[in-house]
């Protein structure tokens, strides 16, 4: 007999990205600041979040432009290449992106980010036990590895993690006297024109 090919049918994959510490400090000190500003206006909405701050857009403010236009930008190129895109995509992209912040006791409820191509979370702070990310396997039927129910990050401050936006996720309780701070994100993908 002759094994003919291996086809991989839908992976998903989960890019997982660390800014340099001094650059990440400086950035989570501003991100964290305006975060708690925002609050404090009351720009809060209910989306995931059960309990805690969910803010509206943050696309504009200043405090995320090294994130919007530097790291964010270079992960897409390492995940253009893993993924083949640039057959497919212009290499541009629009980006949705907002805060949250998590209260002891608070969490994100499992959802998906239906519209877009790509999600992500980037890691303002994490104190320990306060809530973890778990993506969950779409095609998971039983605990056998590698067929498990779901992946648990164990994210530290400064790293950021981007997967496919169709994959169910959602963040566990915050168990500490802490608040978890983060950005999520969505990244559109431009296709390629003809």
């Amino acid at each position: 007999m002759k094994v003919r090919h291996t086809d991989r049918l839908w992976p998903h994959f989960l890019w997982h990205f660390t800014v340099d510490t001094d650059k990440a400090l400086k950035m989570n000190e501003n991100i964290e600041k305006r975060l708690y500003q925002l609050e404090k206006e009351g720009d809060g909405q209910p989306v995931s979040n059960d309990g805690g701050f969910h803010s509206g857009s943050l696309r504009e403010e200043e405090c995320l432009k090294p994130l919007l236009e530097d790291y964010i930008p270079i992960g897409l190129k390492t995940i253009f290449n893993d993924l083949e895109l640039d057959k497919h995509c212009s290499g541009d992209f629009n980006v949705g992106v907002w805060g949250n912040i998590n209260y002891p006791n608070c969490q994100n409820k499992p959802h998906l980010h239906p519209g877009s191509h790509l999600s992500g979370t980037y890691y303002v702070s994490h104190p320990a036990d306060s809530g973890n990310l778990r993506l969950y396997n779409p095609h998971s039927y039983h605990d056998l590895e590698p067929f498990q129910k779901h992946l648990e990050i164990y994210p530290s401050p400064g790293e950021f993690y981007v997967w496919r936006s169709d994959l169910m996720h959602d963040v566990g309780v915050n168990w500490s006297e802490e608040n978890r701070i983060s950005i999520a994100f969505n990244l559109y993908l431009h296709p390629k024109r003809p």
